[in-house]
C-alpha cells in the first residue's frame, strides 16, 4: 500500500528523480514498477525502505542523497551503503526491521 505521508512523498520523489525516464522491456516505466513492487509491503516505514532500497539497487541513488532528504536513522539504517546496495534484496532489510 503507497501511503500519502511526508516520508513517502519524499521517497517517491527521490525515486522519480533517480529513475527520470527509465522503462523496462515493456515499456513501463522503472519507476512505476519500483512503486508496484513497494506497495505490496505491509506497513509504511517497510513500503518506503522497499522503494528507497530498489531504486538504490536500479540507479544512482545513494544513501547519501537519501540522508540529505532528511529520513530518519530508522530508514537510513535499514538501507545498504555504497556498492552493496546492487546486490541486496529487500526482504533480507526487511527481515531485519522486524527481527
Amino acid at each position: 500500500m503507497l501511503y500519502s505521508t511526508e516520508m513517502m512523498r519524499k521517497a517517491m520523489s527521490l525515486a522519480r528523480h533517480a529513475y527520470s525516464d527509465r522503462i523496462d522491456r515493456k515499456g513501463r516505466s522503472l519507476f512505476l514498477v519500483a512503486c508496484a513492487r513497494a506497495e505490496k509491503m505491509k506497513t509504511e516505514k517497510e513500503t518506503v525502505i522497499a522503494l528507497l532500497k530498489m531504486t538504490m539497487e536500479e540507479t544512482n541513488l545513494t544513501l547519501n542523497e537519501v540522508k540529505q532528504a532528511g529520513f530518519e536513522d530508522a530508514i537510513i539504517n535499514a538501507l545498504p551503503s555504497g556498492q552493496s546496495a546492487k546486490k541486496c534484496y529487500v526482504k533480507s532489510t526487511l527481515e531485519s526491521l522486524t527481527a
